[in-house]
């Protein structure tokens, strides 16, 4: 019968510190594509940006085409624009 090896006392905290570091690697990982969905989902918080973004999925349109279809003033329009780009 092959017996097991014994774990020591440095093995386990060196496996520990491995856990914790790879798990803070992850979090960072997880916290920055949270954080992209966020800004991605914030930019489609407004309903004149959805607007734009429903209006441009059926075509390509121009500036001065969206603003008309979405009664929407060239300063707004070209503000949202920046914000969805």
């Amino acid at each position: 019968m092959a017996s097991t090896p014994r774990t020591t006392g440095r093995q386990i905290t060196q496996l520990l510190l491995t856990q914790y570091l790879l798990s803070n690697m992850v979090g960072d990982v997880i916290d920055a594509a949270l954080a992209e969905r966020a800004a991605i989902h914030g930019a489609l918080g407004d309903p004149g940006r959805l607007a734009i973004v429903d209006a441009l999925r059926v075509s390509d349109r121009s500036p001065q085409e969206l603003g008309a279809l979405l009664d929407m003033p060239s300063n707004l329009l070209a503000h949202h624009l920046t914000t969805l780009e």
